[in-house]
């Protein structure tokens, strides 16, 4: 069985718009049958949107049969290019003004006012767009905004006063609007002054837009040529001519000054000449005229110097000096007669004055300190000098006051006379040595030591007194006391000193005898302070007792002293050479002359030895002289006259130690 399926009704297409239409835009497609379409383009609703040129058709199934529609064609034509809108110029003006507005497309082009040209020029405010065509299409500019704004109200200039003057003047110009003013000098302000010619205008601006007023034209006619001379500067005293130089003479000066003629100012001032020209200007200039006052110069007081003493005179009340006679200010210089000096003094203005100083040269006077003295040792001395007023020496030394002067010293005295000069002399004062005496202050005398030899120093040594004897040179005395000896020392220089020695005059103790208590044993009877014991006239050490032991045979004695060191010699006791027994030998010494001036003869009388010694002794125990002498006859002669008037004490002893003698002898002159 053979089946045929009907066909659906064969569908049509409805256009909702043109089908010709540009690009950019569509067309929708509409099948008449609601169900089972199915497009060309594959679309399978029952409308399509077709924006692309093209033949489009839909067929539409039943389930089983389909039919198609008639194909419906689409054109899409293309569009022109978009236009661009340049401007010829700025957008924002002022009214009066225009702008070009230029399309990007030299055709097909209609502007938003009609205009179809390719430019079009603008001069009122709005939006200008371009719509260029290609026959079938149309492209649109994007919009231009023209802005014009209104222009302020046109300013007019007022002058204060005539726009005609002379150099010098001015005048003031203003301007109609109080706001938004520019003058042609730049100036902001509502008014200006003007001094200089030309021509000046004001423009008003309200923000956006600017109105200049008509010019104001200014004349200034110049001032006559005019100079009056530079600034002087003058020293008082010192003439001043003013000449100005102009163009229009004559030259009126301030103050009663001529021009060109010499006028000698008193003080600082300012003078103004002025002269006048064609058109009635009238010029002027100010000369200044400085005086300066001259120098306070001041050479300073008076002065008066002593010949050969250095000055500086020093002037003062300037800057500079110069003096007369070669001297320079503040330099030292040594005048040697009076005169009169003048100094020029110039101030930092360059002016001179002067001024006089005396310098009165007095001579030194003549001193004299005296003649060089020489004087022994703490001998005052005065000095005085002469030939000034005052004196002033050195060391301390007042003129014409004693002093003691303690070395060879050369004093140098100043002397100042009545006008303060001074001078010099010196004196020397030797001071010549007392010399040294050095003498004992006390002496202890034995009475019984015959003279004493007073010490004698370097010099002439004098001695007076009481027990003074030998013209000064010994003492002597029997009478235990205290003696005081004054002495007078002169030395080689002449010079003397005085002083005095104590001689404590001691009595001797009685002479003691010796006895022999026994074969071994002496004695004396004498009570003393002290003992000395002797064997042929040879201290036994240690024998301070009035007894000794014997151990041998010689000649004994013994000094006993008193509580004062005085001493008193025994008589000699002889002890045999056989044995220790006591052998009297009868023998006795006798001399002659004594006191003696030349020779003394001792004679041995009784049993004696032919060959013995003689000792001579000062009173003060120094050895004198000393000889073995041969006395065949027991006599012999000794010789003092080499030896200085005094006392001597002469022992003579056997060689063989069989006896001893001590005997005084008294040396006169």
């Amino acid at each position: 069985m053979v089946t045929v399926n009907p066909l659906p009704t064969t569908p049509t297409v409805t256009a909702g718009s043109a089908t010709t239409f540009c690009a950019g835009g569509s067309v929708v497609l509409t099948s008449a049958s609601p169900t089972g379409n199915t497009w060309s383009n594959g679309a399978s609703t029952q409308s399509i949107t077709v924006s692309q040129s093209g033949s489009y058709s839909v067929t539409v199934s039943n389930g089983n049969c389909q039919a198609n529609s008639a194909p419906t064609v689409v054109t899409v034509n293309p569009l022109p290019a978009t236009p661009t809108i340049t401007a010829g110029g700025s957008t924002t003006f002022c009214a009066g003004g225009s702008v070009v507005l230029t399309s990007s497309n030299t055709t097909g082009n209609t502007w938003i006012n009609g205009s179809t040209t390719p430019a079009i020029t603008v001069s009122q405010s709005g939006s200008y767009s371009v719509t260029v065509s290609n026959g079938y299409c149309t492209a649109n500019s994007a919009p231009t905004v023209v802005t014009v704004n209104p222009l302020p109200a046109t300013p007019t200039i007022t002058a204060g006063g005539p726009t005609t003057f002379c150099a010098g003047s001015s005048v003031v110009l203003t301007s109609s609007s109080t706001t938004g003013n520019t003058w042609s000098n730049g100036t902001s302000t509502q008014s200006i002054t003007v001094s200089q010619s030309g021509s000046y205008s004001v423009t008003v601006s309200n923000g956006n837009c600017q109105a200049s007023s008509a010019p104001a034209v200014i004349t200034v006619n110049p001032l006559p040529a005019l100079y009056g001379g530079p600034d002087v500067t003058v020293c008082a005293g010192q003439s001043v001519t003013l000449t100005a130089i102009g163009s229009t003479p004559p030259f009126i000066w301030s103050g009663g000054i001529q021009n060109g003629v010499p006028f000698t100012p008193t003080t600082t001032n300012t003078y103004t000449v002025s002269i006048i020209n064609s058109n009635g200007c009238i010029n002027s200039d100010q000369v200044l005229v400085t005086v300066n006052p001259l120098p306070a110069v001041n050479a300073g007081v008076d002065v008066s110097v002593c010949a050969g003493i250095p000055i500086t005179l020093s002037a003062t009340g300037a800057s500079t000096y110069s003096w007369n006679n070669g001297i320079v200010n503040g330099v030292p210089f040594t005048p040697n007669v009076t005169n009169t000096y003048t100094v020029t003094g110039t101030d930092a203005n360059g002016c001179n004055n002067t001024d006089q100083v005396v310098v009165t040269v007095n001579p030194l006077p003549n001193i004299n300190a005296g003649i060089d003295l020489s004087v022994c040792a703490g001998t005052p001395v005065t000095l005085t000098a002469t030939g000034a007023s005052t004196y002033a020496w050195n060391n301390g030394v007042v003129n014409g006051v004693s002093f003691t002067p303690l070395a060879t010293t050369s004093y140098v005295v100043i002397g100042t006379d009545a006008n303060g000069c001074k001078n010099s002399d010196s004196t020397t004062v030797t001071v010549l040595p007392l010399g040294v005496v050095s003498l004992p202050s006390n002496i202890e005398y034995c009475i019984g030591s015959g003279h004493l030899s007073l010490p004698q120093g370097q010099g002439n040594l004098i001695y007076s007194g009481v027990a003074v004897y030998n013209n000064g040179t010994t003492f002597y005395t029997e009478v235990p006391a205290l003696y005081t000896i004054n002495y007078l020392f002169t030395n080689v220089n002449g010079c003397t000193q005085t002083g005095s020695i104590t001689i404590t005059a001691h009595p001797r103790p009685l002479k003691p005898t010796i006895q022999q208590v026994s074969s071994t044993k002496l004695k004396t009877n004498q009570n003393a302070a002290n003992y000395q014991w002797y064997r042929n006239d040879i201290p036994i050490n240690g024998a301070n007792s009035n007894e000794l032991s014997l151990t041998t045979g010689g000649k004994y004695s013994i000094v006993v002293y008193n509580n004062f060191g005085c001493g008193t010699m025994s008589e000699g006791f002889v002890i045999g050479p056989n044995g220790l027994s006591t052998e009297e030998i009868a023998l006795r010494l006798v001399s002659f002359p004594n006191p003696t001036v030349s020779t003394t003869t001792f004679e041995l009388i009784g049993q004696h030895s032919e060959k013995i010694m003689v000792v001579v002794y000062s009173v003060l125990g120094e050895l004198i002289a000393q000889e073995a002498v041969e006395t065949p006859t027991g006599a012999f002669t000794m010789d003092f006259s080499p030896y200085p008037a005094g006392t001597y004490n002469v022992k003579i002893l056997d060689l063989e130690g069989n006896f001893q003698f001590d005997e005084r002898i008294v040396k006169m002159n």
